[in-house]
C-alpha cells in the first residue's frame, strides 16, 4: 500500500527504495478502510516492534531511514562486545519501569478512589489509615526520575555511538577531504554540521521514539483490559474510537508546511549568524573602507528574513497547536467527564450508593480513561516523530552511505595502482584532471631525485597545486604513472612533507605543532628550544599549552613554526607551496640553506623569479587551467649547503608608551538592573503585544473559575438525575473547553510573537550599536574585553528574548492563579484549614531551591565543550586539504574523539546531578508536565487539606462545593509548583542577560569615533607616534609627506607593525599629527573582503549597486577588463547554426548531458538555431560530438548579464582572482591614494607590474606595504619600520643602496 498523506514524512524517510512500484499502485482507488489514517500508525508501530525484536540487522535492512538509524545504535541483548551492548541496560530498565509505572498508576487510581470516599464521608480515621500507603506510592512514583535519567543517558550513548561510527569512516582514507570534493550530487559541504548538530538532534528524536513506544504499548493493553473488566468492552473501546475520529479529522486540518517553515527559519538564522560572523572576521577591512552603512543594510535584510520566517512558523504552529488541543487535549476532557457521569445520571432509584462512592468510582474511571488516551497519544507522537525526522534521517543515512562508498572506492580505485613506491618523485606521462574531469596539465613528465631542487611556476589556475594533489593521492589519475617514497601511505607525510602558504596548526600544545601528524610522538625540550631559537620563536615557550595557535600567531609566525616542523621531521622531500610569503628574506634564505644542510630535496611553488637562485630546475606550466603545455628549464647547479649562513638580526626591544584608550569603566549591574535595562529596550515597541499577552493569560485564570462552576453544576445534575440540565451543561462544558483551548493556543502564539518582537528590538538596538562608530572593530580589536561579540549579537540575543517572553508568560499565569485561588479557597474554608498546604508548599520550595544544581555553570561548561567539539570539526573542514596532504587523519580523529569524550563525560555528569535534583523534586512535588494521575506527595497534602476544609465548612457537603475545592486546590498546587520552577529559567536568564548587557554597556561606553586627521591634498605625518592600542611603540616622531604621484613603499621585518601604519592612516588607531584627503584613502588587503551580493557589488563596495545604470555598468566592466577577469561578468554562448528540424531531434539526447554534467542552459531558437549558454571548456567534448553531426558552431560572448550574478565569491574565486578584483575596485573608485597591503603576492610578477601600471595610469598614488623591496620602478620613497635607531623608522630613496633597511 502506498503511503497516505498522513505518512508523508515516513515516505520521505523510508520509501525511497520502492517508489517505482508504489507509483503504479497509487493509481488504483483506495478503499475506505485503507484510507483510514490511524491504520498507518498501527502498521508502523507493529512493524517497528517486529523489527526491534528481530534485532539491529533487521533494522538496517529496512527501507525506512529512521529504522536504519535505529539499527546503527540498537544494542545487542544476547552476546556481543561491550560496545554493541551499550544502552542495553537503559532500554531494559525503561521497559521494566514502564510496567511498574502502569501497575502503580492502576493502584494509585484505586487508592485515590478510597481517599476521595473518605473525604466525601468526612472520615478522618479512614483517611489517615490509608495515608501510609499513599506515602509509599508517592515515593515509588519518584521512579519517574530514574526513567528520565535513563532517557537522558540513552540520548548521550546513542549520540556517542553514531558519532563514533561516523568518525571511524570519516577519518579513514581521507574521506574528510573526499566528501566535500566528490562530484555532485554526492558532495557534502557541511559535514561538520551533520556530525555535530544533526547527530545530536536525531539521537534525541530516536530515543523519543523508543520511550513513546515503551510508554504507549503497556498502558494501552493493561488499561483496556481493566476498563473492559470493570465496565464493559464497548466502554473500554470508547477512547480508541474517539482517537480514530479525532486523528482522521486533525490530520486533514493540520497545516502541512510546518517542516518547511522550520527548515526555512533555521536556514534564515544560519545565514544571519554567518553574516554577523563574517562582518566580525573582516571587521578591519570593513571599518577601513567605511562600509558600515552597506553592511547595516545587508544585516537588516538578512535579519528581516529571520523575523519573517519565525512569524510564519509560529502562525502555522499556532494553528497546529489549536487543532491538537481541540482534538486531543481539551476536546476529550469534556466528553470524558460527561461520559463518566452518564451512568450516575441513568442509575436506577434502587441504587443507594453514597455520593462519595459514586464520585470516587467515576473519578477512577476518568483517570484510567485519561491514562489510556495518554498512552494512545504516545503512539501518535511516535508516528509523528518518524514523519518529522524522515528527511533528516535520510540525509544522515546518505552521509554515512557516501562515506562507506568512498572507503570502498579508495580500497579498489585505479589511481592507487598508478602511484608506485620509489626513491624519487617522478611523473611519467600523467594527465592532471580535476575531480570534475577538467584537464589542467597534459602528459606531464618530470623527476626529482634526492638532494635536488625544482621551482614550479605558472599562471593562477594553471594546475601547480593540483600536481601535488595527484602526488598525495587526493585526486585520481587516469593516465601515466607517479613514483614517490611511501606510496602506500595516505597523503605526503611519509618521506614527503608539505608546507602550504597558510600553515595548518593542530589543536594542541606547542610540541604537538612540531610532531604533527604523528600520534603520541615526543620531542625533547632541547630540540624544541633549538628549533624555535633558529626561527626566532623562543617567545612561544611561554605558551606551551593547548591553545588555538591560529589566533595566537601571526601568519609570519605560523610559517616559521611550520618550518620548525619540517626541520624536526627532516623528510627526504619537501613541497614548499608559497610558504615564505609572510617572512623576511633572511628567514627565506635560511629555510633553503637548512634544507640543503639536512639533504632535503624540495619543490617550490611560487610566482617570484627571485627564488630561481635557490633551485636547479624550473618546471613552468604554460596553460591557464585548460590542459596547457609545460616545459622544464635548467637553472644551473646551486650549492646552498656551502654558502655562509646568514644570522638573523637581533630582535628589537619593544617599548611601551601611554596611549589614549576607548576603555571606560562600565557599571557592574545586578540582576534587576540588567532586567530593567533590557525591558527599557524591548517594551517601547511591544506594549500592545505585551498587554494582549497578559489579557490572554488572565483570561485563562477566569476560565478556571468558569470550569469549576460548570463542572459542579454538571455533577449536581447527574446526581439529581436531571437529564435536561445535564445535557445542557454538558454542551456548555464542551464549548467552554473549546474556548479554553483557543485561549491557551492564543497565549502560546502571543508569547512566541512577543518573543520575536523583543528579539527584533534587541537585534536592532544591538545592530545600531554594533555598527555605530565602528564598534564591530573596536570592541574586539581595541577595547578587547569582549572576544565573541558576534555570538552574543546572534544566538545569545535570541535565547535571551525567548527566556524573557517565556518567564513573563510562565510567571503571570501561575501568579494570577495563586492569588485568585487563595482568595477563593478562603471563602470556602478557614485559614487554619489552608495553613498545612501553605506551609508544605513553602517548605518544599525552600528544599528544592536548596538542592537545585548550578544550572548556569552546568550549561556553560556543556556549551563550551559542545563549542570545542564543533570547532574541531569546523577547522578540519576548513583545512581538510592540508590535513590530507599531511596524512593527519588519525591524529585528527584522536583529537575529535577526545573532544567528544570530554563532551560526553560533561553531559553524563550534568545529567546525573539533574537526575538527583529531579528525584528530590518529584519526592516533594508533582511534575506539572506529567498529565498522568499517579499519586504524589503534594496530591496527598492536597487531599488532606481538602478533608480539613470540608470538616470545617458546614456547607461543604454539597457536591458543587466539593468539586470547587478539589479543582481549586489542584490548580493552586500546580501553579505554585510552576512558580517554584521559574527560578531555573531565571538562573538561565541571568547568565545570558549578563553577557548581552555587558556587550551593550561596552558598546555604549565607546567614545564617538573621531578621525583626528586634518583634511589636506597630500598625506602628511608630523611628529606622529604610532603605537598599538595596548601601548606597544611601533615608531615615534614620524615626519613624512606622501605627495600625489609620489608612491611610498612601507617595508621592514615581520612583526614591526607595517600594517599598523595603515591603521593609523585610516583612523582605526588614534594618532596625532596626521593629515590626508578626507575619504581619499582606500585599502586593498592581502585577502580581499568579499561582500555578500553580486559581482557588481564587489567592485563598487562600499557603494551600493542598487541604482546601477548603463554608465556604471560600463565603468565596472572596464575595471574588470583592465585586470583580466572580465570573464567573470560574461557568459560564453555557443550557437549552433543551420540545424534542421530533424537535426534538432537528433540533438535532444545531448540535452541532459549539457544541462546536468556541464550545467549549461539550452534554448532552441526557431528551426535553424540552438543556443547553449555555459562554460565552453566544460561543454567542449559534448559540443565536439554535436559538431561531428554537421552542425556549424559559433562562439559568441554576452555582456554584463553576469554583473548581477550572486555567488559565494570568497569560495568561487582563487586568491589571485580576488586580488585582481581588489585592484578593479581601486580602478573603479580611483581614489587619490591606495594602500596595497601584500595584495599582489598571489599573482605573477608580470601581472603585478601590469596592475601597478594601471593604478598609476588611473591617477592613484600607491602606498605599498611589503616585507621586501618590490617593484622599485613604481615607488619613489621607502619607509623602513623597525630600524635600529631611537625612533625605529627611517625614510630613504627607494633606489638607495642601504642594506640596513631590513
Amino acid at each position: 500500500m502506498p503511503p497516505t498523506a498522513g505518512s508523508k514524512g515516513a515516505k520521505g524517510g523510508g520509501e525511497k527504495g520502492s517508489r517505482g512500484s508504489s507509483t503504479a499502485v497509487a493509481k488504483k482507488p483506495k478503499s475506505l478502510l485503507m484510507s483510514i489514517k490511524i491504520l498507518d500508525v498501527m502498521r508502523y508501530v507493529i512493524g517497528l516492534i517486529c523489527d526491534l525484536v528481530r534485532g539491529k540487522e533487521a533494522l538496517k535492512k529496512s527501507n525506512d531511514y529512521v529504522k536504519k538509524l535505529l539499527g546503527f545504535v540498537w544494542p545487542t541483548f544476547i552476546g556481543g562486545n561491550p560496545e554493541d551492548r551499550e544502552g542495553r541496560a537503559e532500554i531494559i530498565l525503561l521497559l521494566m519501569l514502564s510496567v511498574v509505572r502502569t501497575a502503580l498508576v492502576d493502584r494509585s487510581a484505586h487508592l485515590v478512589r478510597q481517599l476521595t470516599q473518605a473525604v466525601y464521608a468526612k472520615d478522618k480515621r479512614a483517611f489517615m489509615a490509608l495515608l501510609n500507603t499513599g506515602i509509599l506510592f508517592a515515593l515509588c512514583g519518584t521512579m519517574e526520575s530514574v526513567s528520565s535519567h535513563c532517557r537522558d543517558r540513552l540520548v548521550i550513548l546513542w549520540r556517542k555511538k553514531l558519532t563514533e561510527k561516523i568518525h571511524k569512516i570519516y577519518y579513514a582514507t581521507m574521506n574528510y577531504y573526499y566528501i566535500g570534493t566528490t562530484k555532485k550530487p554526492r558532495a557534502i559541504k557541511d559535514s561538520d554540521d551533520i556530525i555535530v548538530r544533526e547527530v545530536a538532534s536525531l539521537s534525541g528524536r530516536l530515543v523519543s521514539i523508543i520511550t513513546n513506544l515503551v510508554g504507549g504499548v503497556t498502558p494501552i493493553l493493561w488499561f483496556t483490559y481493566r476498563l473492559s473488566r470493570d465496565n464493559s468492552v464497548w466502554f473500554a473501546m470508547i477512547p480508541h474510537v474517539y482517537l480514530l475520529f479525532a486523528y482522521e479529522i486533525a490530520q486533514r486540518l493540520l497545516p502541512k508546511n510546518i517542516g518547511v517553515l522550520w527548515r526555512d527559519q533555521k536556514m534564515a538564522q544560519g545565514s544571519y549568524y554567518k553574516a554577523v560572523s563574517r562582518l566580525q572576521s573582516n571587521a578591519e577591512a570593513v571599518a577601513a573602507l567605511d562600509g558600515s552603512e552597506i553592511e547595516s543594510q545587508l544585516l537588516q535584510r538578512s535579519y528581516d528574513k529571520v523575523s519573517g520566517s519565525a512569524l510564519n512558523l509560529f502562525k502555522s504552529k499556532g494553528l497546529h497547536d489549536l487543532i491538537v488541543k481541540v482534538a486531543f487535549t481539551y476536546g476529550c476532557k469534556a466528553w470524558i467527564q460527561s461520559f463518566i457521569l452518564y451512568p450516575i445520571l441513568t442509575r436506577s432509584r434502587s441504587n443507594r450508593s453514597s455520593t462519595g462512592s459514586l464520585m470516587s468510582t467515576s473519578g477512577k474511571s476518568t483517570e484510567l480513561m485519561i491514562e489510556m488516551l495518554i498512552a494512545n497519544g504516545n503512539l501518535l507522537r511516535l508516528h509523528a516523530v518518524n514523519q518529522h525526522i524522515g528527511r533528516s534521517a535520510e540525509r544522515l543515512c546518505g552521509f554515512i552511505s557516501t562515506l562507506e562508498t568512498l572507503s570502498e572506492q579508495h580500497s579498489s580505485k585505479d589511481a592507487a595502482s598508478r602511484i608506485k613506491d620509489g626513491t624519487s618523485i617522478s611523473f611519467s606521462h600523467v594527465d592532471i584532471h580535476t575531480p570534475n574531469n577538467d584537464l589542467l596539465v597534459k602528459n606531464l613528465s618530470f623527476s626529482l631525485n634526492q638532494r635536488e631542487s625544482l621551482l614550479l611556476t605558472g599562471h593562477n589556475g594553471a594546475g601547480k597545486s593540483s600536481i601535488f594533489r595527484c602526488l598525495g593521492g587526493l585526486w585520481p589519475t587516469k593516465t601515466g604513472y607517479i613514483s614517490k617514497p611511501g606510496a602506500s601511505v595516505d597523503g605526503l607525510c611519509a618521506d614527503i612533507y608539505y608546507l602550504p602558504q597558510k600553515p595548518y596548526n593542530v589543536l594542541g600544545s606547542l610540541k604537538d605543532q612540531l610532531t604533527y601528524p604523528a600520534i603520541n610522538a615526543t620531542i625533547s625540550d632541547e630540540e624544541l628550544e633549538s628549533l624555535l631559537s633558529k626561527l626566532d620563536l623562543l617567545h612561544l615557550l611561554e605558551d606551551n599549552e593547548t591553545i588555538n595557535w591560529e589566533e595566537r600567531l601571526s601568519l609570519g609566525e605560523q610559517q616559521r613554526l611550520a618550518m620548525a616542523r619540517l626541520f624536526h621531521h627532516s623528510p627526504k622531500f619537501a613541497i614548499l607551496d608559497e610558504c615564505t610569503s609572510a617572512v623576511s628574506h633572511e628567514v627565506e634564505k635560511m629555510l633553503y640553506e637548512e634544507c640543503a644542510k639536512r639533504n632535503i630535496a624540495y619543490i617550490t611553488i611560487c610566482h617570484r623569479p627571485a627564488l630561481k637562485a635557490y633551485h636547479e630546475k624550473n618546471l613552468h606550466l604554460k596553460g591557464e587551467g585548460t590542459g596547457g603545455d609545460w616545459e622544464v628549464h635548467d637553472l644551473g647547479k646551486t650549492s646552498l649547503g656551502n654558502q655562509p649562513h646568514t644570522e638573523p638580526k637581533p630582535k628589537r626591544v619593544s617599548k611601551q608608551v601611554v596611549v589614549s584608550s576607548d576603555r571606560s569603566k562600565i557599571q557592574t549591574r545586578g540582576f534587576l538592573s540588567k532586567i530593567f535595562k533590557l525591558l527599557r529596550i524591548v517594551l517601547p515597541g511591544s506594549r500592545g503585544a505585551v498587554v494582549l499577552l497578559i489579557l490572554t493569560i488572565l483570561s485563562r485564570t477566569a476560565m478556571h473559575e468558569v470550569r469549576m462552576v460548570v463542572t459542579g453544576k454538571l455533577i449536581q445534575a447527574a446526581l439529581k438525575r436531571n437529564k435536561a440540565a445535564f445535557f445542557k451543561l454538558a454542551l456548555i462544558n464542551v464549548f467552554q473547553d473549546l474556548f479554553a483551548a483557543i485561549l491557551e493556543a492564543g497565549a502560546e502564539y502571543q508569547q512566541n510573537r512577543t518573543g520575536v518582537i523583543w528579539q527584533d528590538s534587541l537585534m536592532k538596538y544591538g545592530k545600531d550599536l554594533f555598527l555605530k562608530n565602528n564598534a564591530f572593530y573596536r570592541v574586539r580589536n581595541i577595547d578587547g574585553r569582549v572576544k565573541d561579540p558576534d555570538t552574543r549579537m546572534t544566538q545569545e540575543v535570541q535565547d535571551l528574548s525567548e527566556h524573557l517572553s517565556a518567564i513573563l508568560s510562565r510567571s503571570i499565569q501561575p501568579l494570577a492563579n495563586v492569588c485568585w485561588l487563595l482568595y477563593r479557597m478562603r471563602s470556602m474554608a478557614s485559614s487554619e484549614a489552608m495553613t498545612p498546604l501553605l506551609i508544605y508548599m513553602a517548605a518544599s520550595s525552600f528544599i528544592i531551591r536548596l538542592c537545585m544544581p548550578d544550572h548556569a555553570t552546568l550549561i556553560k561548561k556543556e556549551q563550551q565543550d559542545e563549542a570545542k567539539f564543533r570547532f574541531v570539526h569546523n577547522r578540519l573542514r576548513n583545512h581538510c586539504e592540508s590535513v590530507a596532504f599531511f596524512g593527519g587523519g588519525m591524529r585528527e580523529k584522536e583529537i575529535a574523539d577526545k573532544a567528544l569524550q570530554n563532551l560526553i563525560d560533561q553531559q553524563m555528569s550534568a545529567r546525573k546531578k539533574e537526575g538527583f535534583f529531579r528525584w528530590i523534586s518529584l519526592a516533594l512535588m508533582k511534575d506539572t508536565e506529567d498529565y498522568s494521575n499517579k499519586i504524589d506527595t503534594s496530591g496527598l497534602v492536597s487531599l488532606y487539606v481538602r478533608l480539613k476544609m470540608v470538616t470545617s465548612n458546614a456547607a461543604s457537603g454539597a457536591v458543587d462545593i466539593q468539586n470547587a475545592m478539589q479543582q481549586s486546590i489542584s490548580v493552586f498546587v500546580d501553579s505554585f509548583i510552576k512558580l517554584t520552577g521559574i527560578y531555573e529559567h531565571i538562573s538561565k536568564l541571568s547568565g545570558s542577560s549578563t553577557r548581552v548587557c555587558e556587550l551593550f554597556d561596552i558598546m555604549e561606553s565607546l567614545k564617538a569615533h573621531v578621525d583626528n586627521a586634518e583634511d589636506a591634498d597630500n598625506i602628511t605625518f608630523t611628529n606622529t607616534t604610532v603605537a598599538t592600542p595596548t601601548g606597544m611603540l611601533i615608531a615615534s616622531n614620524i615626519n613624512i609627506e606622501v605627495q600625489k604621484g609620489t608612491s611610498l613603499l612601507v617595508t621592514g621585518p615581520n612583526g614591526v607593525g607595517k600594517t599598523s601604519f595603515f591603521r593609523v592612516l585610516s583612523g582605526l588607531w588614534a594618532a596625532d599629527g596626521v593629515s590626508k584627503p578626507v575619504g581619499g584613502v582606500s585599502l586593498v588587503p592581502q585577502k580581499l573582503y568579499m561582500v555578500t551580493g553580486s559581482l557588481a557589488a564587489q567592485v563598487v563596495y562600499p557603494d551600493s549597486p542598487a541604482n546601477m545604470n548603463t554608465a556604471v555598468e560600463g565603468r565596472i566592466m572596464k575595471a574588470l577588463e583592465s585586470v583580466g577577469i572580465s570573464r567573470l561578468a560574461t557568459r560564453e554562448r555557443i550557437q549552433l547554426i543551420n540545424v534542421g528540424k530533424d537535426d534538432i531531434v537528433r540533438l535532444l539526447p545531448f540535452k541532459s548531458r549539457l544541462e546536468q554534467d556541464c550545467r549549461a542552459v539550452i534554448r532552441i531558437v526557431g528551426d535553424e538555431k540552438v543556443e547553449i549558454r555555459g562554460s565552453v571548456s566544460s561543454c567542449k567534448s559534448v559540443i565536439k560530438e554535436i559538431s561531428d553531426q554537421g552542425a556549424k558552431v559559433t562562439l559568441l560572448s554576452d555582456d554584463p548579464a553576469g554583473l548581477s550574478k550572486v555567488e559565494p565569491w570568497q569560495d568561487v574565486l582563487s586568491l589571485g582572482e580576488q586580488q585582481r578584483l581588489g585592484i578593479a575596485r581601486i580602478l573603479y573608485h580611483t581614489p587619490p591614494f591606495a594602500v596595497l597591503d601584500e595584495c599582489t603576492d598571489a599573482v605573477s610578477a608580470d601581472v603585478e607590474r601590469d596592475l601597478y601600471h594601471l593604478i598609476q595610469k588611473g591617477g592613484t598614488t600607491c602606498i605599498t606595504i611589503s616585507k621586501r623591496l618590490t617593484l622599485p620602478e613604481f615607488h619613489q620613497q621607502c619607509l623602513v619600520l623597525g630600524a635600529n635607531n631611537e625612533s625605529q623608522w627611517k625614510l630613504k630613496d627607494v633606489n638607495a643602496d642601504d642594506t640596513d633597511s631590513e
